[in-house]
């Protein structure tokens, strides 16, 4: 039950999130998010599906999966109020992942009771699909730091470091415009599918288009921009502080960035 011990379980609680956040994507990809119709937390009136449904098993699996990260989450959190004194920023950090862990069910509910799921073109959806990859980044960065926090990590303090602060500040802003029109990018790709290049890009600039598809044409160029400012900043960052842990979290971000414009 001691501090080490609470760092490991929050690498493994950030581990098993992120595969229910793929899970959660491949429900979306393959339109399998209506499994359960319009019933939350049970599924087409039932508490179980009955079998006979793939999309059925498949939604009410990843709700399962959901359920599972909510009781390692509380977990989590009883072992960092009691392991760790107050006022220790693990203990803050670990709140903050339960809090997010609700919000993200209480926004899976709302896109199910509402129907936003599977080919449906409401613009709520997208608004709540933003919202939605918000709360799963400070969700993972609040583990993170829970992590972090119980090894002994010292106090992340933005303030008081000139323009290094600032490019880091700018670097997560931009971090997160460009996941938020990724998402909305890819819930333009599935319910508004093209057959080719051209008459993807003919649809994306027509002034009827939704906003789902508009913005695809836009995706790429945040991408673009987001990734050269990040590119910059972290050799800036680590050319104005050549320490080891510096260097190394740069290159961490320049990997990063590099292997996902890979995929």
């Amino acid at each position: 039950m001691g501090k080490a011990g609470l760092a490991r379980f929050a690498w493994i609680v950030l581990a098993y999130s992120v595969l229910v956040i793929l899970f959660g994507a491949f429900v979306r990809a393959g339109l399998h998010g209506d499994g359960c119709g319009a019933h939350w937390p049970g599924c087409n009136g039932a508490l179980f599906p009955d079998g006979t449904s793939l999309n059925a098993s498949i939604e009410f699996g990843h709700r399962a999966s959901s359920g599972l990260l909510g009781l390692l989450v509380i977990g989590l959190f009883i072992w960092a109020m009691k392991s760790l004194a107050k006022g220790h920023p693990g203990r803050k950090a670990a709140a903050f992942v339960l809090f997010f862990t609700f919000t993200e069910a209480a926004i899976g509910a709302v896109l199910v009771k509402t129907g936003w799921v599977a080919l449906d073109t409401s613009l709520g959806r997208v608004f709540m699909m933003s919202y939605h990859l918000i709360n799963t980044f400070l969700l993972l960065g609040s583990l993170v730091l829970t992590a972090h926090f119980a090894a002994g990590g010292e106090r992340i303090k933005l303030r008081g470091h000139g323009g290094d602060g600032t490019a880091v500040v700018v670097g997560v802003a931009g971090f997160l415009l460009l996941g938020i029109t990724g998402a909305i990018s890819a819930l333009g790709d599935t319910i508004f599918p093209v057959q080719s290049l051209a008459e993807g890009l003919q649809r994306d600039i027509a002034p009827t288009s939704h906003v789902a598809e508009r913005l695809r044409m836009f995706h790429p160029l945040i991408a673009t921009s987001v990734g050269l400012f990040l590119l910059f900043s972290c050799g800036y960052v680590a050319k104005s502080r050549p320490d080891a842990v510096t260097r190394k979290w740069a290159k961490w971000v320049v990997g990063s960035f590099l292997s996902q414009m890979a995929f």
